[in-house]
């Protein structure tokens, strides 16, 4: 077991330990293991990577068809990342209840219904219905 001084920190060396910051006598084998497993990932610089693009709908006004639009993981959240959502909170600020639209679709998707056209869902009485469903899920 070696408990050797820290290494003097260079200018290249961009590499960070939290071994480094114990007291020799606590630079053992299993303490080392375990901090480079867990605090030391959390202490490395990190790395950005710079985006530029929009998101959200794409039928505006403002919309041209050079307009770099981000992609989403599926056509289903690219379609809705902008949509607005159900959220309670409690007293502390913790959200107790979220659901989206997408949410409102997978659950009709679940109970066997044709999701193709969703503009069946954009009527007054589906919304109202839909904010029923809300209310059960939340008391």
């Amino acid at each position: 077991m070696s408990q050797d001084e820290s290494p003097i920190p260079t200018n290249g060396d961009n590499k960070r330990k939290s071994v480094d910051l114990l007291p020799r006598y606590f630079r053992t084998t299993a303490n080392k293991k375990f901090l480079s497993s867990t605090l030391d990932q959390l202490m490395q610089p990190g790395v950005i990577e710079k985006v530029d693009g929009f998101i959200g709908r794409r039928n505006s006004k403002a919309w041209t068809a050079a307009d770099n639009y981000l992609p989403d993981v599926s056509p289903d959240r690219e379609n809705y990342q902008l949509e607005p959502v159900a959220t309670v909170t409690d007293d502390l600020g913790n959200t107790t209840f979220y659901r989206d639209y997408r949410d409102y679709i997978n659950a009709s998707k679940i109970r066997n219904a044709n999701n193709e056209d969703h503009s069946k869902y954009s009527s007054l009485p589906r919304v109202i219905q839909f904010l029923k469903g809300l209310s059960f899920f939340i008391t």
